[in-house]
Parts: structure tokens; C-alpha cells; sequence
């Protein structure tokens, strides 16, 4: 049986006996906790106040074991959610994991709802993502993808809760800051996807932020001691890196590869250099060539009905696949690898022309089957990791073609597939010349970064816009400029869906920037404005036609007696990852402040 063990430091309770601050009788945060929610892995962290200001570096991450075969004591636990038929909690992680596997074994799991690998379904660039999503589960059946991510950060929530129950001063809602991690790569639909899961988690909206995984990264990469130095007596010593330094940060997670440029500034903050960037390149690729490599041989829908019948038996596999990966080194070139995988009972179901298969593979040498294991020669193995690291190569190539990495020396790695001895070797060999530091718990730099940016979110001064935005206007028909399919039936003298350029894709913005431009009333006796806000990659798009529409405000004009020379300011916030859009009639001085609504359904933005 799995246990979900929480370690911590042996001052634990101390710390949670920290001062609060109370300001006007109301409790302020004195508490950051934040939640790595991983494709494969996720983790919680926190630390006090009070601690942060001493010590930067004191954060407690919470630590669990698993039980099975190939047991992973890990600072995270797999991120694998377990429903009951009523769409109720039944467990998280490991225990999800095993749990479900008894279930499977009883021939009990018919109805129940399984979850693994979920997080990438909000990262479907062909798919509207909406409050209606769905994911599939183990068996097939849908679920409001609304409600899985609530309660998988709801079990974070409760635990973290739980643990410090004993504290001296026990944190409340209201005393602590939450962060949640996001990949760089997403787009503003999956970060209000996340917001409103974690509001439903029970956790305040006026307490939650989001730290782009790279960014946090970055954020932990310039507090740690990474730059070498010699003191005035010869002596050498590891410091952060000093004001002006530009260091690039890989991180190389289970599902994603981001990458992101960062310079230190004067005053310790530091500013995006290059927009960050990256694909799902991350380690469970590694994990899907592992299983086309068994299919093959046996044949997918074999593979999958043994699976389905003998759980125990697939986690025990995925665990070492997991192990393996991690530990395989490059200059292991001769020799073989074993993966335990029940041979009797697909002995069961495998076809005749598949078993033959099998034996003809094992003769050649390319498999070894013997007690119970499968061992593949270290050299098949290492062709699992070929897509991957190709991906992460020439992304690396073509970022160091780009004018802002000129000046760049150091790249980190971190993330869980960083550890990987093979992906280490890669980079270093693609990147010759660089400084390549891989620091002692690089699975953890995103977590251990994302506390850190809790305390204090003025650390990231500035970032690089990753799309053009805009707002939706109607305006005079230009001839031999506008296109004759956008002339306005209604009014012909206009030219409609035109795109007003905001903010244009890679310019700088500073944290706080605010961005506007002015909107004409389109008819002389309108008494309300609607405006809608499109973002794209293109730099200068003429009309939104093709872009992605953000969400809608409308603007009250109650005031018509300017006629058309009325006008409304629209504005763009940039204090925080997410947007703030507002608008102000300057007559009326009628004033208009929304969060955009990006799950709207498309219905709703046409007005039907």
C-alpha cells in the first residue's frame, strides 16, 4: 500500500510560530505557498515571511514515498487524480496510483474516474478551450476538465492546511499568498482555465498569482550561487550572478521544454531579454518512445488489454521507465537495461505472428527475456531520446542566432528531464563555449523559484510581449488600402473588424506599463461602445479576421451631444501574467475595468 508521507525540516512548527501582520484589525499574508503542477510530477512548497527575510533560500518542499515494485521517493508525487463514480475525491498521487490499481485487480474500477497526464490537455492550440472542456479518463468517460484541475489543487490546499495544524499560529486563507506555476507556452484561455479551478479549490482570487515556469525558474537561478569568483587573497567562491549578467534558462520538464533570456538589472530585479519559448519537447516523449518501442513487439491493442487488466503491473513498468531514464549514461554504450514486465501474462494475449515476432527479436540479440524482465541494449535505448533531444538542440541553435543572446555565457538547466545524464551530454555538445550549470536540485528550481516570486512578484521588472494585441474598430473605408470583403454592408463608407494595434509582439513592457489608444463613436446617437480585444503572432496585422479573440467590454456613452467626435480610451494593463483590459468615456468620464473573459464561448462573443 502507497503512503503519502509529508517530511519536513525539524524546524517546521518554529517557523509556523512567525508574527503575522495585522494591519487596520485585518490579517495580511505572512505565508507564501506555492504549487509546481506538473505534466507528470507536481510538488507544493512554502515559506514564512519573516524567514524570506533572513534567509531567502529557507523554503520547506513537502516530500512523499511511494510503496510498488519500483518505489520513487520523490520531493513530488505523480500527478495522477482518482474520482469516485460521483465525480467526488478519492485520492492524488501515489495513492491515487495504487488505489486504483487494487480497484483494477478486484475487477472493481468500472465507473470510477482515473486521471493521468491531464495537465496538457489545456495546451491544444486547434482546440477551443471553454469551461465546458472535457477530459477523457482511464475508461473512456468524460469529465469537466474544470473539475479535475479544481480538486488536484484543492488535495495541495488541504494537505499544505493540514500539515501545519499544529502550528503556533495557524495560516488562514487570508494570510496566505498562493503562486501556481504555468508554462510559458500557454496561452491566456489555460491561465484563466487555471484561476478559476483554483477559486473553486477554495483559494481567494485576491491571494493567488501565477509565475510562468521559466520565469520562476530564472527567478531561483539568480539567488543561487552560480558565478564563480576569486577573492583578493586567490581564494575562489561561488556568488549570484552580478547587475548586467544575461544567462539563458532551459527548463526541461515532463511535458514541455521552455527556454527564456534574462539579464540582472542595477537595482537586483531582473528583465526579460528574449520572449520566452519552447514545445511539448519535455521527458514523457522519452516515456511514448519506450512504449511504441513494447507495442511493436507485441502489438498496441494486446498491450493496452494487459494493462488494462493487470494495473500493478503497468505502474510498476512506467516507474522503471521513469528510473531508467534519469540514469542512463551516455558512455554507457555496451550492455543492456531490464524493465520487469509481466512476460506470462501477455503471453496470454499476444497473437501467434506477434509471439514469433517476439522470439525472432529476442534471437537477433535485440532483446534479452529472462526471469520475468525485459533487457534492451543500452544502445536501443538511447534512440528514445533521439526526437527529444533533436527538438532541444536546434531550438537551442536558433536561439543563439538571435541578436539578443549575443552576450549570453550561461545556460541553466533545470526541471526534471535536466537530470537526465543523456540531455546533459546534448546540450553541452550543442552548446560549446557556453557555461552549462545544472544546479544540485534542479527538479526543483521551478517550486523553489515560484515562493521566491510569492515574496516578491517586483523581482520581474519587465517582460517581452509574446503576441500582438489589439482592439476590434470600425473606420473610414481606405480605397486601394482596405480589402472590398471587409466594406460594412450597413454603412458602406467603413471598413469593419479593423485591428488597432495595442502592443505589438516582442516589444518590451515594463511590469505596471499601461497601453491605450482612443476609439471614435461610430454613429452620432450611440449611447454605448462595445469593444473586443484580439491578440496574434503577426506584428501588424490590418484586421482581426484570423486573430484570437481575448474578450469584450462595453462602455456606457449616456452623453451624445459630441456626436461622432465622442470618443473612448481603451487600455491595456500589463501589472501581473495576466491581462487587465479598461475603457473610459471622456465625456461621461464613464469608466469601464474588466478581467478578460478568454473562456468565453465564441456564441457569446457574436451576441447570439
Amino acid at each position: 500500500m502507497a503512503s503519502n508521507t509529508v517530511a519536513y525540516s525539524d524546524d517546521e512548527e518554529e517557523a509556523g510560530q512567525s508574527s503575522s501582520n495585522i494591519t487596520g484589525g485585518k490579517l495580511e499574508p505572512y505565508m507564501v505557498a506555492a504549487i509546481d503542477f506538473g505534466t507528470t510530477y507536481s510538488g507544493v512548497a512554502h515559506s514564512f515571511k519573516h524567514d524570506y527575510e533572513t534567509d531567502k533560500m529557507k523554503i520547506h518542499c513537502h516530500k512523499w514515498n511511494s510503496g510498488g515494485t519500483n518505489s520513487l521517493a520523490s520531493l513530488k508525487m505523480p500527478t495522477t487524480l482518482l474520482l469516485t463514480p460521483d465525480k467526488e475525491f478519492e485520492a492524488f498521487g501515489f495513492e491515487a496510483e495504487e488505489s486504483y490499481s487494487r480497484m483494477v485487480d478486484d475487477d472493481a474500477h468500472y465507473g470510477w474516474h482515473y486521471f493521468k497526464h491531464f495537465k496538457m490537455n489545456l495546451h491544444k492550440p486547434k482546440v477551443k478551450l471553454s469551461r465546458d472542456t472535457k477530459i477523457k479518463d482511464d475508461q473512456g468517460q468524460e469529465v469537466l476538465a474544470l473539475t479535475i484541475f479544481a480538486e488536484s489543487i484543492k488535495f495541495f490546499k488541504n494537505m499544505l492546511m493540514d500539515s501545519l495544524k499544529h502550528a503556533a499560529v495557524k495560516p488562514t486563507d487570508d494570510t496566505i499568498t498562493w503562486v501556481l506555476t504555468v508554462p510559458a507556452i500557454w496561452d491566456n484561455s489555460a491561465k484563466q482555465f487555471m484561476r478559476e479551478a483554483a477559486v473553486k479549490a477554495g483559494i481567494k482570487d485576491e491571494h493567488l498569482l501565477f509565475a510562468l515556469e521559466p520565469e520562476a525558474a530564472s527567478v531561483y537561478c539568480k539567488e543561487i550561487a552560480v558565478q564563480r569568483k576569486t577573492g583578493d587573497e586567490g581564494d575562489v567562491f561561488l556568488t549570484s550572478y552580478d547587475p548586467g549578467t544575461k544567462y539563458m534558462v532551459s527548463d526541461l520538464g515532463g511535458g514541455t521544454a521552455d527556454f527564456t533570456v534574462r539579464e540582472v538589472m542595477a537595482d537586483g530585479s531582473i528583465q526579460e531579454v528574449l520572449c520566452a519559448s519552447g514545445e511539448a519537447w519535455g521527458g514523457m516523449t522519452v516515456n511514448q518512445e519506450f512504449w511504441k518501442f513494447i507495442e511493436q513487439l507485441v502489438g498496441k491493442d494486446k498491450m493496452k488489454d494487459v494493462f488494462d487488466e493487470c494495473k500493478a503491473e503497468q505502474l510498476d513498468f512506467e516507474r522503471a521507465i521513469e528510473q531508467q531514464k534519469r540514469e542512463l549514461k551516455t558512455d554507457q554504450d555496451g550492455g543492456s537495461i531490464g524493465i520487469k514486465i509481466n512476460l506470462g501474462a501477455l503471453s496470454e494475449y499476444v497473437e501467434e505472428a506477434s509471439a514469433k515476432k517476439l522470439q525472432n527479436t529476442i534471437r537477433k540479440g535485440t532483446l534479452n527475456v529472462k526471469s520475468g524482465r525485459v533487457k534492451i541494449p543500452v544502445s536501443k535505448v538511447k534512440e528514445f531520446f533521439d526526437p527529444s533531444v533533436k527538438n532541444i538542440q536546434e531550438h537551442f541553435s536558433k536561439l543563439f542566432k538571435k541578436k539578443e543572446t549575443m552576450g549570453v555565457h550561461n545556460v541553466i538547466l533545470v526541471g526534471g528531464f535536466s537530470e537526465s545524464k543523456i540531455i546533459q551530454e546534448a546540450v553541452k555538445t550543442i552548446l560549446t563555449g557556453k557555461k552549462v550549470v545544472i544546479p544540485q536540485d534542479s527538479g526543483l528550481a521551478v517550486l523553489k523559484g515560484a515562493v521566491l516570486y510569492g515574496h516578491n512578484p517586483g523581482i520581474v521588472s519587465a517582460r517581452i510581449s509574446r503576441y500582438t494585441y489589439g482592439a476590434e474598430v470600425s473606420r473610414f473605408f481606405l480605397k486601394d488600402f482596405d480589402d472590398e470583403q471587409m466594406r460594412d454592408k450597413k454603412r458602406p463608407d467603413y471598413c469593419q473588424h479593423v485591428f488597432n494595434k495595442l502592443v505589438e509582439k516582442d516589444t518590451l513592457i515594463r511590469v505596471g506599463d499601461t497601453v491605450e489608444t482612443e476609439v471614435y463613436a461610430l454613429t452620432a446617437d450611440m449611447t454605448g461602445m462595445t469593444v473586443s480585444l484580439f491578440y496574434t503572432d503577426k506584428k501588424d496585422p490590418k484586421y482581426t479576421t484570423g486573430c484570437h479573440y481575448l474578450g469584450k467590454m462595453l462602455v456606457e456613452m449616456p452623453d451624445t451631444t459630441g456626436g461622432k467626435d465622442r470618443k473612448v480610451t481603451v487600455s491595456l494593463h500589463f501589472g501581473k501574467t495576466e491581462l487587465v483590459f479598461e475603457g473610459v468615456d471622456e465625456t461621461s468620464k464613464k469608466h469601464v475595468k474588466v478581467k478578460l473573459d478568454a473562456l468565453e464561448n465564441v456564441e457569446k462573443k457574436k451576441g447570439k
